[in-house]
């Protein structure tokens, strides 16, 4: 994910995070199977990221000023740690084939549940 977040999704690819995790290319490919699948594991693993930094301390505040308090902190403190900021980007910049999977797991989010939605798909 850090690869992903410092070079954007796009570029990420079986080759690239072979060479910086120092494994066979062949390797990477054989727990992956495309780049797709690398691409759209990377998308949930950020997503989980984004839910437990952000979405849960918000949606465990009181509700009201103190949940919008809670969540407002929350992204503060994720942008200002730069956690994969390439996952904050709009969905129109990612490759064309995760985009979808972006949309649907923002359905899916607990975001979704709590009535509002993050993504700008």
């Amino acid at each position: 994910m850090r690869l992903a977040s410092i070079e954007g999704l796009s570029s990420l690819t079986i080759g690239r995070l072979a060479r910086e995790v120092g494994v066979s290319r062949s390797g990477v490919f054989a727990h992956f199977r495309s780049k797709q699948r690398l691409q759209q594991e990377i998308i949930a693993a950020a997503q989980a990221v984004f839910e437990r930094e952000v979405l849960k301390p918000g949606l465990d505040a009181p509700e009201g000023l103190a949940q919008l308090e809670g969540f407002c902190e929350a992204y503060l403190s994720y942008v200002e740690r730069e956690v994969f900021l390439a996952a904050a980007s709009s969905h129109n910049s990612w490759p064309s084939s995760t985009r979808p999977m972006a949309r649907s797991t923002t359905r899916s989010s607990p975001s979704s549940k709590a009535g509002w939605t993050y993504s700008r798909a």
